[in-house]
């Protein structure tokens, strides 16, 4: 228990920091500061979700005693989603973070950017949300 308290944590200060720098970006997108700041919150993005589905395998492989065989984004998310962790409206939401996540370690491509991170908030939100609601 000490291991997934410990992701827990750790988990949580990864997505305070992409909350930080959602509320320092209010700049207009021809500045460079603007881009700069866009490619942290991305960078922060990568971090979180990466730390969020990791951790959602931990929880249900201790708490709910299944083991997660193919550790993977998807399938860890499909069985939270089963186990209505997630909502279905959660689970699409995530899916998609999860694809744009996988999109951010290619070439970059300054208009799949900022579809990214238009898109992150919404990302936040939700794993913020399932984070407070899974009780240790």
């Amino acid at each position: 228990m000490e291991k997934l308290e410990l992701r827990l944590e750790s988990l949580a200060q990864a997505i305070k920091t992409l909350e930080k720098s959602l509320e320092v970006i209010q700049k207009p997108q021809h500045d460079e500061l603007y881009i700069f700041l866009r490619d942290s919150v991305i960078q922060r993005f990568e971090y979180s979700i990466d730390g969020f589905w990791k951790f959602l395998k931990l929880y249900i492989q201790e708490n709910q005693h299944i083991v997660i065989e193919f550790a993977n984004p998807r399938e860890t998310l499909r069985i939270a989603s089963t186990l209505n962790i997630l909502t279905p409206e959660d689970m699409d939401i995530l899916l998609k973070g999860v694809r744009h996540r996988n999109l951010t370690s290619h070439i970059y491509n300054e208009k799949r950017a900022e579809e990214i991170y238009s898109a992150i908030p919404q990302y936040h939100k939700v794993m913020k949300k399932i984070v407070k609601n899974i009780q240790l």
